[in-house]
């Protein structure tokens, strides 16, 4: 898989005050990823799956990632809720038959 570096610079006071308290590069870096990944889901502009692969996690760890920030994995419009509603009590009627 091809990927694109991206730099990001830290203020050095910012840096030094993240260290001390143990946060190392590889621990920034990977907190960065899982919140960008998080936020650009819940905002509709990265699907779950491109979202998971952002995150560096498996769908299985980004649900998990998710629900620990209380963010629903399906997050529908109301427009699409209906529909499934709707979806849902026609099937319930073709099952019955």
């Amino acid at each position: 898989m091809s990927k694109t570096a991206i730099e990001m610079k830290f203020p050095r006071d910012v840096y030094l005050t993240l260290s001390s308290i143990g946060m190392t590069k590889q621990m920034l870096v990977k907190k960065l990823k899982e919140d960008i990944s998080m936020d650009l889901f819940k905002k509709r502009l990265l699907s779950f799956g491109k979202a998971a692969q952002l995150a560096g996690l498996s769908k299985w760890e980004f649900i998990d990632l998710l629900g620990r920030n209380e963010i629903p994995v399906v997050n529908y419009t109301e427009e699409e809720f209906r529909e499934e509603m709707q979806n849902a009590r026609r099937l319930s009627k073709e099952i019955r038959k």
